[in-house]
């Protein structure tokens, strides 16, 4: 074989190599090209199901501003009809009590028309004081569906409180002083601060005297000799002891009747409950704080 064959099939051998090459470099090529175009089907598809969400979300917001406007306008009409029916209730009272005591001056000729008189107005107070109650329960209609409305929101201004709740921060203070490991210490805590919400709840339980105070008018407290209590402290500290006190005071002033936790609507920047015109005032503003942020995307 002459020096020009061997040349030329060197030569053959590596343009077939070169083209061996570049096919694999076209299909890669291919290859990545057709995977980029996946990830970008997916990202558009992505964007417009978010954006979806996103019309959706406000569509809903625009409805709770309107309904939240409504009960506005509705509560404000009625806290004012209530307030004036009080007061008419309150003068009608004062007659009432005025035309008795005419009733026992006057002379027995007059007494029948005098109790006519006063029977007449005594139906008419209790049929102000039957609407009275009409509006208040309207009133608590309208806290219930406003409770609902914020149930999942903040916690830092108007929200909403579940009234006996234990806070399982105090128990993971005392569980601090027994375990070091972190999934021991949260295991002990919510064992603890479940057994205790079971305690608070129990209706044979009863960890409070009553007193006599300077007016002597009968009152409810805390009795700290009670054994349960007195245990609590010693066992798990006064963050623990603190926290069951605190649910068991709220669960007396806000449910007497029954030893269960409800929903409150709560003002937590001064640790008592809301009015009802202070959560649409907040409701509101929160919508308001929505639409704005909407102008400003758009």
């Amino acid at each position: 074989m002459g020096e020009n064959e061997t040349d030329a099939i060197q030569e053959k051998k590596g343009a077939d190599e070169l083209e061996q090459l570049l096919a694999k470099e076209r299909k890669l090529w291919h290859i990545e090209k057709l995977q980029l175009e996946m990830k970008n089907l997916e990202l558009v598809n992505a964007i417009e199901v978010k954006n979806n969400e996103v019309q959706w979300f406000e569509k809903k917001l625009e409805h709770m501003k309107e309904m939240a406007t409504m009960e506005q306008k509705k509560t404000k009409s009625m806290i004012s009809l209530a307030e004036e029916k009080k007061g008419e209730n309150e003068k009608l009272h004062m007659k009432l009590a005025e035309l008795e005591k005419q009733l026992q001056a006057k002379h027995a000729v007059d007494g029948d028309m005098e109790v006519k008189k006063i029977n007449s107005l005594s139906d008419f107070s209790n049929a102000l004081i039957v609407k009275e109650q009409s509006y208040k329960d309207e009133l608590q209609e309208s806290r219930k569906a406003l409770i609902n409305a914020l149930r999942d929101g903040s916690k830092v201004s108007i929200g909403v409180k579940r009234l006996g709740d234990l806070d399982l921060k105090a128990f993971q203070v005392a569980a601090k002083r027994e375990y070091f490991v972190k999934e021991e210490v949260n295991e002990r805590a919510v064992e603890l601060c479940s057994m205790w919400e079971n305690y608070i709840g129990d209706p044979d339980w009863n960890p409070f005297k009553t007193i006599t105070d300077m007016r002597g008018r009968n009152k409810e407290i805390i009795d700290e000799e009670d054994e349960k209590l007195k245990n609590l402290k010693e066992e798990l500290g006064d963050e623990a002891y603190e926290v069951v006190i605190t649910a068991l005071l709220e669960m007396k002033e806000y449910n007497p009747c029954g030893r269960y936790k409800v929903e409150e609507l709560w003002n937590f920047q001064l640790g008592r409950k809301a009015s009802l015109i202070e959560g649409v005032q907040y409701l509101l503003k929160q919508l308001d704080l929505v639409n704005t942020k909407k102008r400003q995307r758009n």
